[in-house]
C-alpha cells in the first residue's frame, strides 16, 4: 500500500528510462473520481496473477501488478536508474507480499475456502486495501461472502468498510469511520445506497455506521494448510 500511494511508483518509474513500463502503471492506476464495476472487475482479474491465467490456458492480462514490478526491479538492477537500493528496496518487499497473499489463496482454495487479498492504485487518491474471504462449507450451509475493505484520505479520514453477501441477493454492512461528518454523510445517504442495491438486484438486510476505528478482530483468519504442500521455487 505505501509503495502504491500517489507518487512513490512514479518517481521510480521517471528514474529509469522505460516509457513502457511508465505506460503500463498509468494504465494500471484506477480513477476513484470514476470507479466503475468494469474497471473494478479487470484489476480484480489481473491482480490475481499471471499464473493463474496460464495455468488456465488463458492469456494473463497486461496489468499484472507483480510482473511490472519485477520488470522495474530489473531495470534497476542494469543499472538502468541512479536510486540507491534503500530507495528500491520497497519493490522487493512488495513482489515478497504479493507472492506471499498468492500462497495464501492457493492454500484456501485446496480448502475450499477463499482468501484474497489486493491494494488498488489509484492516481487521483489513496491506495485501498480490499480482503475476500469465505470459510469452507459447513455441512450443506454456504457461509457468506465477506469484502473488507480499508481506505484512507484527506478529505474523508480512515474508513474500514466489513460487507457480506448471503446467498448472492443479501447484504449486510457494517461502516466504522473517524471522522464525524463521514458518519453523518453516510446515515444521510443510507437510503440511497438502499436503492441502488435494490437496483442491481440485491437486498440491503442491515446498515450499521460506527462513529471510531474498527475494533481489532480476534485473530485474523488464516488457511491451516494442513496436509499440503505449495512449491513457491515453480
Amino acid at each position: 500500500a505505501k509503495l502504491f500511494q500517489p507518487g512513490n511508483l512514479e518517481s521510480l518509474l521517471q528514474s529509469v528510462p522505460r516509457p513502457d513500463l511508465q505506460a503500463q502503471w498509468r494504465g494500471m492506476q484506477l480513477s476513484m473520481a470514476q470507479l466503475t464495476p468494469q474497471a473494478l472487475s479487470q484489476f480484480v482479474a489481473a491482480g490475481m496473477g499471471a499464473e493463474v491465467w496460464m495455468a488456465r490456458g488463458m492469456t494473463p492480462p497486461a496489468d499484472d501488478p507483480k510482473q511490472l514490478l519485477r520488470r522495474l526491479m530489473a531495470a534497476l538492477a542494469r543499472g538502468e536508474s541512479d536510486e540507491d537500493g534503500s530507495k528500491t528496496g520497497g519493490i522487493q518487499r512488495a513482489v515478497d507480499d504479493l507472492e506471499a497473499s498468492q500462497v495464501q489463496a492457493v492454500q484456501a482454495q485446496n480448502q475450499r475456502e477463499m482468501l484474497m487479498r489486493m491494494v488498488l492504485p489509484f492516481y487521483d487518491a489513496e491506495p485501498v486495501e480490499l480482503v475476500f474471504r469465505r470459510a469452507p462449507r459447513e455441512g450443506g450451509k454456504r457461509p457468506p461472502l465477506t469484502v473488507n475493505v480499508h481506505s484512507r484520505s484527506q478529505s474523508l479520514g480512515e474508513i474500514w468498510l466489513k460487507t457480506q453477501l448471503h446467498g448472492g441477493e443479501r447484504v449486510e454492512l457494517n461502516m466504522w469511520a473517524v471522522e464525524a461528518d463521514v458518519v453523518r454523510q453516510a446515515k444521510s445517504r443510507s437510503a440511497e445506497l438502499g436503492q441502488q442495491l435494490v437496483d442491481a438486484g440485491l437486498s440491503m438486510q442491515r446498515f450499521q455506521i460506527v462513529h471510531g476505528r474498527r475494533p481489532a478482530e480476534p485473530a485474523e483468519w488464516r488457511p491451516s494448510g494442513r496436509g499440503m504442500v505449495v512449491d513457491v521455487s515453480a
